[in-house]
């Protein structure tokens, strides 16, 4: 194996950690096999983000697996008229980040959890779909904290008929040092089963 791409949102970027890309689980994972560590995460994004960057990334810089890892189903990416891209998180900590009017009306009578499972499950079927239209290998994670969301029954999960992702255990909402290299301990093991 040459290459493994890693995407995600905070988690799989490294974020609250000392020293992010020497500890966070994708430097681990490189390090295993003796690859560079790509990481193409972004903190706070959507799975609509994550699955829009890693699709634009895997074709013009093919490799040989893609981990990637799927986020809230709160979050949400929404393009304005002008065609600029916003990230939106329900989250009161995040708000002030988010002061325009179209986040507040959404998550306000629009956004249900129902949405965002069916949202989520959308995107992890294109993603699939991509991934099998193009004979690419990948192994996809969620964080234990939201996995009950990917666990509900959905139409989009109905169609799906693609791996179960991982789930990685975590005390809080971002991995601690050595819960990264439990997290990689993970990866490393499915890699070795998709690699043989």
């Amino acid at each position: 194996m040459n290459s493994i791409t890693f995407s995600g949102c905070s988690i799989t970027w490294g974020d609250e950690l000392e020293n992010p890309e020497e500890d966070r689980y994708s430097r681990v994972v490189s390090n295993h096999y003796g690859v560079i560590d790509n990481n193409i995460s972004l903190r706070g994004v959507s799975n609509d983000d994550i699955v829009s960057r890693t699709v634009k990334h895997i074709d013009k810089n093919p490799v040989d697996i893609i981990i990637i890892q799927f986020t809230y189903v709160s979050r949400y990416q929404w393009i304005s008229e002008k065609g600029k891209l916003y990230d939106w998180t329900p989250s009161v900590r995040n708000a002030e980040r988010f002061k325009d009017t179209p986040r507040k009306e959404y998550y306000k009578h629009i956004y249900t959890n129902r949405h965002g499972i069916e949202n989520a499950w959308k995107n992890i079927f294109l993603f699939d779909r991509y991934c099998k239209s193009k004979n690419q290998k990948y192994i996809s994670l969620i964080n234990n904290h939201h996995a009950h969301f990917y666990e509900q029954g959905s139409n989009w999960k109905k169609l799906c008929k693609c791996q179960v992702p991982t789930v990685l255990s975590i005390q809080k909402d971002h991995p601690s040092a050595e819960e990264h290299k439990t997290i990689a301990d993970q990866v490393i093991r499915r890699v070795d089963e998709i690699i043989v």
